[in-house]
């Protein structure tokens, strides 16, 4: 795990899943438990359900891709 988060690659991710991304994805560009649950307080990032984040900022789009997220949410790792 990188020492540094990189939103920019976070960012990315989510861009192509409709502003959502998963924990374990998160974990994946650096971001610690700590450094998620810090940007949820800053109101950066939204908890959807346990392992589901989305950017606050990110236009909303239809719910396709976010349910898609969830069912499959347990194929795409660890999640806190």
């Amino acid at each position: 795990m990188n020492d540094e988060p990189d939103y920019n690659l976070l960012y990315e991710t989510a861009e192509s899943q409709a502003g959502y991304f998963t924990a374990a994805q998160a974990r994946t560009h650096g971001f610690s438990w700590e450094r998620l649950s810090d940007n949820v307080k800053r109101g950066r990032f939204l908890r959807i359900v346990r392992g589901v984040y989305r950017l606050a900022h990110f236009p909303v789009q239809p719910m396709k891709i976010y349910c898609g997220l969830v069912k499959d949410r347990s194929s795409l790792g660890d999640f806190s």
